[in-house]
């Protein structure tokens, strides 16, 4: 099963990012025992808050209430991670009722994991590249870049700092503010 720590925009701070940034849109999520449909209406068509809906769990719990939903707004932005290449219950229901299916691939990288447990997933072409930037930023005596997070509130490391000065770099790249403040602190 899909567990939510694994999909962080689909978390509460992502969702409350994406009223602040896209919304307001009316939460219709649908919680049953262990599955989760996480799903949203705005101007009567169904996202998972201006992201594609997706189903967290077994969609066959979730499934009456979504076929509700989509008898009252046909128009839904959907994504099936295809859990042991099987089409998840909301997915063959959509197809059965004419919806068009587009696959696309995509990379998670798990942060969490050590640089060299990183590096040792990596395809040797790609491993090649990264040490050649490696060299590259030691040549010109670069550092590597630091992560930091919010719970570290020394001077400089300031996560309030660092935002504000991620705002003011944004500002000056582009002449204007592009999103408002409180997507910035989300």
């Amino acid at each position: 099963m899909q567990k939510m720590s694994s999909l962080p925009l689909y978390s509460e701070l992502g969702t409350r990012y994406q009223q602040a940034y896209s919304g307001p849109y009316d939460d219709m999520t649908v919680v049953i025992d262990d599955s989760r449909l996480i799903i949203a209406c705005k101007d009567g068509k169904l996202s998972g808050f201006g992201r594609p809906a997706i189903c967290v769990g077994d969609a066959n719990k979730v499934l009456p209430a979504f076929k509700n939903l989509y008898e009252a707004f046909p128009n839904i932005w959907y994504m099936d991670y295809l859990r042991d290449n099987k089409l998840d219950a909301i997915s063959a229901f959509l197809l059965k009722n004419g919806l068009a299916a587009q696959f696309y691939y995509t990379q998670i990288i798990d942060l969490t994991a050590t640089k060299e447990q990183l590096h040792a997933q990596l395809r040797k072409s790609y491993k090649n590249l990264v040490n050649k930037y490696q060299t590259y930023i030691a040549s010109n005596g670069w550092t590597d870049p630091e992560i930091l997070e919010s719970g570290d509130n020394s001077g400089d490391n300031d996560i309030n700092y660092i935002i504000e000065n991620f705002r003011i770099l944004h500002w000056k790249m582009y002449g204007r503010f592009t999103r408002n403040e409180e997507t910035w602190r989300l």
